[in-house]
C-alpha cells in the first residue's frame, strides 16, 4: 500500500454508537468488544498521522426531528428522541478518537458513506486511491462504505480488529465477505510504510 495514495476512513466512531449512555446502545444494541477496537483504531490513528496519511472521519447523523433519516430510523427513534442530531453530544466522535487538526468529518444520513455525501471529491482532492476503512458497525456502515470504495475502483482493506458489531459470529461472517480486503491484526506503521 503506497502511503501517498491511501487514506484511513473511521466510520461512525460516535458517541451514539460507541457510549453506553448513546441512543443506541441505550436501546440494548450494545457493541461486541468495543475497547479493543477503539485501541485498534487509536493505534489505525496514531500510524495514519505519523506517516502523513489523510484521515477522514464518517459521522451519521440526521436533522432535528429525523426528517432526513430512513424510514426504519423513524420507525425506531421519536422525532424528539435526539438520535444522532446534528451538532448533538450523540453525533460527537467519541473523546477518544477525536479528529486533530487537519482531519476531515464527512457527514452522512444514510449506511454507505459515498451517498449524497462530498467523500468521493474528498479523496479525488487527495489523490487517495488505496481505503483503510475502520470503525462501526461492521456489517452495515463499514460494510456498505466498503462496497460502494470497491465499486469507484478504489483498493480497500478492512482490518479485523478495527471494527465490531453485536456479536463475534456477525463480525465474522461480514469479515469473510471481504477475505480479500482483510488484514487480521494489523501493523499500521508497516501498513502505510509501503
Amino acid at each position: 500500500m503506497d502511503a501517498s495514495r491511501s487514506a484511513l476512513v473511521v466510520v461512525d466512531m460516535q458517541n451514539g454508537f460507541c457510549d453506553p449512555e448513546g441512543s443506541i446502545p441505550r436501546t440494548g444494541a450494545a457493541l461486541f468488544e468495543l475497547d479493543e477496537t477503539i485501541a485498534a483504531i487509536g493505534e489505525a490513528l496514531d500510524a495514519a498521522h505519523e506517516a502523513g496519511v489523510p484521515v477522514i472521519y464518517t459521522a451519521h447523523c440526521f436533522l432535528p426531528g429525523l426528517t432526513d433519516a430512513d424510514p426504519s430510523t423513524r420507525r425506531r427513534f421519536a422525532p424528539d428522541s435526539g438520535h444522532l442530531v446534528r451538532g448533538s453530544w450523540d453525533a460527537e466522535v467519541i473523546p477518544a478518537l477525536s479528529p486533530r487538526p487537519g482531519d476531515t468529518v464527512v457527514e452522512k444520513n444514510r449506511f454507505d458513506a459515498f451517498l449524497r455525501t462530498d467523500l468521493e471529491r474528498v479523496l479525488a482532492d487527495l489523490s487517495s486511491t488505496s481505503l483503510v476503512i475502520t470503525g462501526v458497525v461492521t456489517n452495515v456502515c463499514v460494510a456498505a462504505t466498503a462496497r460502494s470504495a470497491w465499486m469507484r475502483d478504489f483498493e480497500v482493506t478492512v482490518p479485523a480488529d478495527t471494527t465490531t458489531t453485536r456479536d463475534a459470529a456477525l463480525k465474522a461472517a461480514t469479515l469473510a465477505e471481504f477475505n480479500a480486503w482483510q488484514i487480521p491484526t494489523p501493523r499500521f506503521r508497516e501498513v502505510f510504510a509501503k
